[in-house]
């Protein structure tokens, strides 16, 4: 059996961490108030975006369009929760029945559970598109549980990945989501990361990546493990969330 290239895409450290540090300032006290007024909010983060999308995207929300701007390493600007929790963004396309000039065809949906004041929606292009014609998988964390300088994984494709940063040891399965906080360590120091993955018909682990990380208490980190375009290589993609959102 020929063993797929194994490609890891991860994001260049210092590029991300000036990137990070500019996005991460201080709230002013007027401006956080402002936005806890508000009401509940998402921003979203996807790991590419399909060729031919375009961006801005068009956003349905309680039936209004709103306009959203993608980026690959940073968060998105926020968008309300509606409430029933459900966010689609959407292309327009002629109505195939004629009664309308235009329908929206759904590229990607996201539902937020009722609660959650604050959510991070992870979309992550799928190697084709879906039968109903959505073109990202979708995951929503709440950003109340996932705090700054902390990591979050996620583990997208369908083999085991193992994790090592610092000293610590993170089996991470098909399909989970987990957190960590590296302790002990101060802040915006160099710790060593290492990433596997456990190929099933060799019985051994396989490296994906190896290098540095840099611990800061202003952002957060999130790392998704993916199928690439074929569906065999496994890629990661490094997105950085500012942690006064």
């Amino acid at each position: 059996m020929i063993t797929p290239r194994v490609l890891c895409f991860v994001c260049a450290l210092l590029s991300v961490f000036v990137q990070a540090e500019n996005a991460a300032q201080p709230e002013s006290p007027a401006a956080a108030e402002n936005r806890e007024e508000q009401g509940p909010r998402a921003w979203f983060v996807q790991t590419g975006i399909p060729r031919g999308m375009d961006n801005p995207v068009k956003v349905l929300i309680d039936g209004e369009i709103e306009m959203l701007t993608l980026s690959n390493r940073v968060a998105s600007g926020p968008l309300k929760i509606p409430k029933d929790g459900i966010i689609r963004l959407v292309k327009e396309i002629p109505d195939p029945t004629g009664e309308k000039e235009f329908i929206y065809k759904t590229l990607a949906k996201a539902t937020v559970s009722g609660g959650m004041s604050k959510a991070l929606v992870i979309m992550v292009p799928r190697p084709k598109p879906a039968a109903d014609g959505s073109l990202f998988v979708t995951r929503v964390k709440s950003l109340g549980e996932f705090k700054a300088g902390e990591f979050m994984y996620m583990n997208l494709t369908k083999s085991k990945i193992g994790i090592e940063i610092a000293d610590a040891k993170i089996p991470l399965e098909s399909g989970k989501i987990r957190t960590h906080r590296v302790k002990g360590k101060g802040d915006l120091v160099s710790i060593p990361y290492r990433y596997s993955y456990f190929h099933k018909e060799k019985d051994r682990w396989m490296p994906l990546s190896a290098s540095m990380a840099i611990l800061s208490s202003k952002r957060r980190e999130v790392f998704v493990f993916s199928h690439s375009g074929g569906g065999g290589a496994i890629r990661c993609r490094g997105i950085t969330i500012p942690g006064d959102l």
